[in-house]
């Protein structure tokens, strides 16, 4: 791949939303990567069956901060779109998420 320019920010959010489109929120059975007897599933799981759709807000986002061990890629699918476009869109917002 050559490269030979850097992208403006209107190129990045062009890539990004044709690249990383929105999906669908699983169902709550494909969210995790533990057991359902794991104590952090039944924890996290009260917090993620309130989140509902294909876009979340950074309040939604944050509830998915540090649980990368307990979540599976499918969840990780659904939330990247919506984290990538915080960054890029709003990026002092998603500082709590860094510094946490």
């Amino acid at each position: 791949m050559d490269f030979n320019e850097y992208f403006s920010k209107e190129q990045i959010v062009a890539l990004i939303e044709r690249d990383f489109p929105f999906i669908a929120r699983p169902a709550d059975d494909e969210l995790f990567a533990v057991d359902s007897n794991d104590l952090m599933r039944r924890i996290l799981s009260k917090e993620f069956s309130a989140i509902r759709g294909d876009q979340l807000s950074s309040e939604e986002l944050y509830c998915f901060y540090n649980e990368f061990g307990t979540i599976s890629s499918t969840a990780v699918q659904w939330i990247f779109p919506s984290f990538i476009r915080l960054i890029v869109h709003e990026p002092s917002s998603f500082d709590p998420l860094l510094v946490s």
